[in-house]
């Protein structure tokens, strides 16, 4: 059986979150599959799968991964999970600061996901948009590289890079569909940004 959680215990407040709601139900509202038999969602996270074990209140990946999932992504997916009933995505693009807090958070999500792309990939755009195909990811219309990726099934994140000259050095965004913040505090909305763009890294070293 499963211990409760402790005040000072996020982690465990999280997932007493979820037992308000039916597995199934779960499942339909965030876009996971409902493993026959079993209470366990399997959730995609960018192109990982993830299991989330209800009874048992723990998260492991699928396959391929000998690492256990870090404190603050396994935050970030209860979250997600207890929130993605909240709102449908909207198909319409916002930036980061547009949602509540997004002024107050901004430098630090700047500097942890949109600076990073720009470190990583200004000087090699061509490297950027073969990871975004590797990902299976939705090419957009802005900047020299864009694409959109879902981090989550209801959570995509578009990508934009854009290149320098002698005059202009690179730049970059990253933008959510309007309604994430419904989904997901901007806190975590800033998280989830710099997952992303540590995991494009990742790939990209292959």
């Amino acid at each position: 059986m499963a211990e409760e959680s402790r005040p000072d215990d996020p982690l465990g407040a999280s997932w007493n979150r979820l037992q308000l709601s039916a597995p199934r139900a779960l499942a339909a509202d965030c876009g996971a599959r409902l493993l026959p038999d079993v209470n366990v969602l399997r959730l995609k996270v960018v192109d990982k799968e993830c299991d989330l074990d209800l009874p048992a209140r723990e998260i492991r990946y699928v396959v391929g991964e000998k690492a256990d999932l870090s404190l603050h992504l396994q935050m970030l997916i209860l979250h997600y999970v207890a929130g993605a009933g909240r709102a449908e995505v909207a198909n319409r693009l916002a930036t980061f600061r547009e949602f509540e807090g997004g002024d107050i958070y901004y430098s630090v999500f700047k500097s942890r996901a949109i600076d990073l792309i720009v470190k990583a990939f200004g000087t090699a755009p061509e490297v950027l948009k073969h990871v975004g195909e590797m990902l299976g990811a939705e090419p957009v219309k802005t900047g020299d590289v864009g694409f959109r990726v879902h981090f989550f099934p209801k959570l995509p994140i578009v990508v934009v890079l854009w290149l320098g000259d002698e005059e202009v050095p690179a730049s970059g965004n990253i933008l959510f569909d309007a309604n994430a913040g419904r989904i997901l505090p901007t806190e975590d909305l800033s998280i989830a940004a710099e997952t992303l763009v540590h995991r494009l890294i990742e790939i990209s070293r292959r």
